[in-house]
């Protein structure tokens, strides 16, 4: 839906309304809950794995570090002036 702008060129609009009916079955208010206890089992199942997932990123992170800072200790970078294959007095001012 637009909410920028307004409607002004309609006399009426339709609202679409959820209404939630008060006499449920006895089965269906049953399964209802056994759904929403299974839906929080799962969150808190999602929740550990989420965090054990996080803790082996968090080890691989350090891991990949101690390589990085080991590389960095036996390597090193030098420059160096070369004469560029392309150049062509030509083209210069």
């Amino acid at each position: 839906m637009w909410t920028m702008y307004r409607n002004t060129w309609e006399e009426y609009i339709t609202e679409t309304i959820e209404k939630v009916k008060k006499k449920w079955l006895k089965s269906d208010k049953v399964k209802l809950k056994q759904l929403q206890i299974e839906f929080e089992k799962s969150e808190k199942e999602c929740e550990e794995a989420r965090q054990k997932y996080m803790r082996l990123v968090n080890k691989n992170l350090k891991i990949s570090n101690q390589i990085d800072k080991l590389n960095k200790k036996y390597t090193y970078k030098q420059t160096k002036k070369v004469l560029n294959p392309h150049y062509s007095k030509e083209y210069t001012i």
